[in-house]
């Protein structure tokens, strides 16, 4: 196997998490090797429960995006154009019927319903 001439950052570092973790996960004794395991991944436990939360609320923002881009891209607006087509004549119109009453138009027909006296 060749060896660069110049050892770079990436290799010093892959080399020690490798000499780390054959430090704390081999042994020839059966005992001090689950031990050794129990506190690595008991380590690993701790940092992942204190950052759970920010892990599931990466998760669901991304899933989030990933369904209004869906939803987005998917073109059906047939529910957006219904409303419109709906409340065109509402619009068109001068009529102030479909508002809704103000405090005191008692002869306003949806009067009851809004204000109670």
């Amino acid at each position: 196997m060749t060896s660069a001439a110049k050892r770079s950052i990436a290799f010093r570092f892959g080399r020690a998490f490798g000499a780390m973790a054959r430090f704390c996960l081999f042994d020839e004794n059966t005992l001090i090797r689950w031990g050794k395991r129990g506190v690595v991944f008991g380590t690993l436990a701790l940092i992942l429960i204190n950052s759970v939360s920010a892990i599931v609320g990466s998760l669901l923002t991304v899933g989030c995006f990933g369904l209004l881009f869906w939803t987005l891209s998917a073109g059906k607006s047939s529910l957006l154009s219904g409303m419109l087509k709906d409340d065109a004549h509402v619009r068109e119109s001068d009529d102030d019927s479909y508002r809704a009453p103000f405090y005191g138009e008692h002869e306003h027909p949806d009067y009851n319903m809004h204000f109670k006296d």
